[in-house]
């Protein structure tokens, strides 16, 4: 199994997902698609790939920031071309709680709580990509990888 982690990643989460996991062999280079790709090597080649969105990240890019058009739906239209040989799953970090506080104090924005719950049920059905949440981010891409693992060494 080599694992690849996209290079426009944080420098310290890479340099934490090395030492977490330090008997898997590790490559770095900018990835087309996703943050982490798990290349199983079995008879079936399969590969997982993780994308992680922030919270924040996750709202702003689905519901477009900055004058800027929504980009989540057509990344998990990329993403889906890839499910004929790999397993893709989308890995949301940080409290939406936090964020919505955050919205309401620093900028007035009031967002509705269940935005997040259409948002997961969209991914799930309409793209039919795996969700997993986790309000730590390091214990989420732990999370992930490990998920990974388990699909490459086929203990589903």
């Amino acid at each position: 199994m080599i694992i690849t982690l996209d290079t426009r990643e944080p420098a310290d989460l890479r340099k934490w997902i090395i030492q977490k996991f330090p008997k898997i062999k590790f490559e770095e280079h900018a990835l087309k698609e996703g943050d982490i790709l798990i290349s199983c090597e079995n008879e079936k080649n399969t590969r997982v790939i993780i994308e992680r969105k922030d919270i924040g990240d996750l709202y702003g890019s689905v519901m477009g920031s900055k004058g800027k058009s929504p980009r989540f739906p057509s990344q998990c239209v990329r993403l889906t071309t890839h499910q004929t040989d790999s397993v893709v799953v989308l890995l949301i970090t940080g409290s939406a709680n936090d964020f919505i506080m955050k919205m309401k104090k620093s900028k007035g924005i009031v967002i509705d709580p269940s935005i997040f719950d259409s948002i997961i049920a969209s991914v799930m059905t309409r793209y039919n990509i795996r969700v997993l949440v986790n309000p730590d981010k390091y214990k989420g891409i732990e999370q992930a990888i490990n998920v990974g693992i388990k699909v490459c060494e086929g203990n589903l």
